[in-house]
């Protein structure tokens, strides 16, 4: 029996179903700010980005699906590095530049079935406070540390999010460490209205990456939430 196959969800579905995401609009290209009519500016819980989770990595998770998978190899899966409970979760975030400066807590999630295939939907904290994804990576470690968080409503702490610039610095607290970045990569995706598998491709944001990074996720405009925010920081050594 095979070990099933994951996908994630971002930050939860809405306006009645799945509304899809993304064609990319690079950093220097221009994104039209049309002024929304009066009924658009209800506030819209941020719709979903996605990508999809190694067979390796949900059995990470499950126990239950880690014997499944050795069954399926005849080898155990491989065990992460042992980690002191607290090392490097994040507890803090600030950036100077857009004056935020909130708390870090995990982010819920869960598991839903869209067109035959299992999802994972990430929840963004109801309150002012960044939501780390516990399956990405922890500060000062290599992989991708992922932070999301509401533009406008439930204490909106990603309301300036898309203010910041590239070369602005990012500052993330542990328990006993300040970890500094710096801004190199700003996307805005389009998710409204596009198929699944243009949402599925375009989840590596989220998704892991080798590289040390900290990727900040939020929805775009506050009058509609039709588009992914997503902004990508590097270590400053």
């Amino acid at each position: 029996m095979k070990a099933p196959a994951y996908w994630i969800l971002g930050l939860g579905l809405v306006l009645g179903g799945i509304p899809g995401a993304v064609s990319s609009a690079w950093e220097g290209e221009e994104i039209p700010l049309a002024m929304p009519g009066p009924s658009a500016w209800k506030a819209a819980i941020p719709s979903a980005s996605m990508e999809r989770i190694p067979q390796a990595a949900v059995a990470m998770e499950d126990p239950l699906q880690r014997k499944a998978l050795e069954h399926q190899v005849g080898a155990k899966a491989p065990e992460e590095p042992a980690l002191a409970p607290a090392e490097g979760l994040p507890e803090r975030l600030v950036i100077s530049s857009i004056s935020l400066d909130a708390p870090i807590v995990p982010a819920g999630s869960r598991v839903v079935s869209i067109q035959g295939r299992r999802y994972r939907e990430w929840q963004a904290p109801d309150r002012y406070a960044a939501g780390w994804h516990p399956t990405s990576a922890r500060a000062g470690m290599p992989g991708n540390m992922v932070l999301s968080g509401h533009n406008n409503i439930a204490g909106s702490v990603f309301r300036r999010l898309a203010d910041v610039k590239i070369g602005d610095r990012v500052w993330i607290y542990t328990r006993d460490r300040v970890f500094l970045y710096e801004v190199t990569e700003r996307h805005v995706l389009l998710e409204r209205g596009q198929p699944l598998l243009v949402r599925e491709s375009n989840a590596r944001w989220i998704g892991a990456f080798p590289d040390e990074r900290l990727t900040l996720t939020t929805c775009w405009p506050p009058w509609s939430n039709s588009h992914r925010l997503i902004v990508i920081a590097r270590p400053v050594r």
